[in-house]
């Protein structure tokens, strides 16, 4: 099974140079990378009373199209 990932024509032109230049192909270079980093991230523990809390588990389940306070602190941070 394969994936498609979208990337900015500049970013891709960059790998595809270096892949020119340690004679690889630009997807094998890209899946060495990704490789390389699943196998270096750490995912942080979560403490057991705060995953058995119901709304934790419902967190980021819904989406909105409205911006939050996370989209607008600058906004908000202004009107002080």
């Amino acid at each position: 099974m394969g994936h498609a990932v979208m990337l900015p024509d500049a970013l891709y032109q960059k790998i595809q140079e270096y892949a020119a230049r340690s004679a690889q192909e630009p997807d094998e270079l890209i899946v060495a990378w990704v490789e390389d980093a699943a196998q270096q991230a750490t995912l942080p523990e979560i403490p057991a009373d705060l995953a058995n809390d119901p709304l934790f588990q419902i967190a980021g389940m819904f989406a909105s199209d409205q911006p939050g306070w996370v989209d607008r602190h600058d906004e908000y941070l202004a009107e002080e």
